[in-house]
């Protein structure tokens, strides 16, 4: 009797009941037990008919699962019914449990099309092909993009906000360089005027002599 499960109360003691051979009646008053319906359960039908209408508001239907199973909920909690065998079952059945195992292999599926389809994106997150190279002083390239200047090592591909004190001292070099090769070209300029200047001052003072 620790395996019967009680399926529901029906008029004048009547228990329908169910073990493992099936389901059967039994009268709790009179400690009968019959696998068909009673006789004072079949006629009238209005009177089997009204407590089942009165059963019904306590049994709340849940969801609809496979195979004939309906997930319901009673006073006592939640449990399975099958619709087509009239089995009740506390756990979840058998034949329910395994298309669990698909339904986590499409969870997995679609995360994994998640990441696909966000993996894409990452290339755009780096416009470092529109950057323009302003200055290279030796290993080091003055660039510009639409965020603004930026200082980036050649060699290592490392990228700066705020140019690093190579670079610095690199420039002052280039800047210094610059400075004297301009006063070299001064210094030849006026180098190579100089004999010119040297003849008329030569041609005037033999002018004066001539004069006098």
């Amino acid at each position: 009797m620790a395996q019967v499960q009680v399926l529901r109360e029906l008029d004048g003691g009547w228990l329908q009941c169910q073990d493992g051979e099936g389901t059967f009646f039994y009268n709790r008053v009179t400690k009968q037990s019959s696998v068909e319906v009673p006789d004072e359960l079949r006629a009238p039908q209005q009177q089997q008919q009204q407590p089942a209408a009165e059963a019904a508001p306590q049994v709340q239907v849940l969801r609809e699962l496979g195979g004939g199973w309906l997930q319901c909920k009673d006073a006592q909690g939640i449990y399975y019914f099958n619709q087509v065998t009239q089995q009740t079952s506390d756990d979840v059945p058998a034949e329910l449990r395994a298309p669990a195992k698909p339904a986590a292999s499409m969870q997995c599926q679609s995360s994994a099309y998640a990441q696909q389809t966000q993996a894409p994106q990452a290339p755009q997150a780096a416009p470092a092909s529109q950057a323009r190279v302003k200055q290279q002083l030796g290993d080091w390239m003055i660039c510009e993009d639409a965020q603004g200047e930026f200082y980036m090592n050649a060699r290592t591909q490392q990228s700066f906000d705020q140019p690093p004190a190579e670079l610095v001292q690199l420039y002052k070099a280039s800047q210094q360089q610059k400075q004297a090769a301009a006063q070299q070209t001064v210094t030849h300029h006026t180098a190579s005027h100089s004999p010119a200047v040297q003849q008329q001052m030569w041609a005037m003072q033999q002018q004066q002599q001539q004069q006098q």
